[in-house]
């Protein structure tokens, strides 16, 4: 082998150390933005779960199922676990991806919490209009497909048909 494939060789066999070395030379802010992102998606967890047992705990005392004596105790360390988790999103500076929190932001449960804190009724649960709107399109979408079968080849046949796609007979 002459010079210039060794050199050929040596500048392929750089350029490979370097790309593989790469990650464990660069402390980049990637992977401080993936570990951030994976301490809020926990935290957005922790979030809902006790947002729920909330709901679930109010539930339960509307039902008779907890007593008097015990809901105000367990419905005050939820708030204060709940005001704890919204203390540490507010931390981050970064601002939260929506796919992270589907259905409301921190500022929103902090006022949810708040507003719990300050009444002792049942809080009102208020549904969100996006998912109404989606569970009528679905509805919608359920109505409209097979509404009966074609009586010529028994193939399923939807309302807005007026033939039937397999056999071409007229829909009355």
């Amino acid at each position: 082998m002459d010079i210039g494939s060794f050199l050929l060789l040596f500048a392929l066999l750089i350029l490979v150390v370097w790309f593989v070395a790469r990650p464990f030379l660069e402390h980049s802010p990637a992977v401080q933005s993936r570990k951030e992102q994976h301490e809020v998606s926990a935290l957005l967890a922790e979030r809902d779960r006790i947002l729920n047992a909330l709901r679930d705990l109010d539930f339960d005392h509307a039902l008779h199922k907890i007593s008097a004596d015990d809901y105000p105790g367990q419905r005050s360390m939820l708030l204060d676990q709940g005001s704890e988790v919204l203390r540490k999103l507010d931390g981050f500076k970064t601002n939260l991806p929506l796919d992270l929190s589907p259905n409301t932001t921190p500022k929103d449960d902090a006022a949810t919490i708040t507003e719990v804190k300050s009444s002792n009724q049942t809080p009102i649960i208020i549904e969100d209009d996006a998912i109404e709107a989606k569970i009528a399109e679905r509805r919608r979408m359920v109505q409209e497909k097979a509404s009966g079968f074609c009586p010529q080849c028994g193939h399923p046949i939807r309302k807005s048909d007026t033939y039937c796609w397999k056999c071409g007979s007229k829909q009355t």
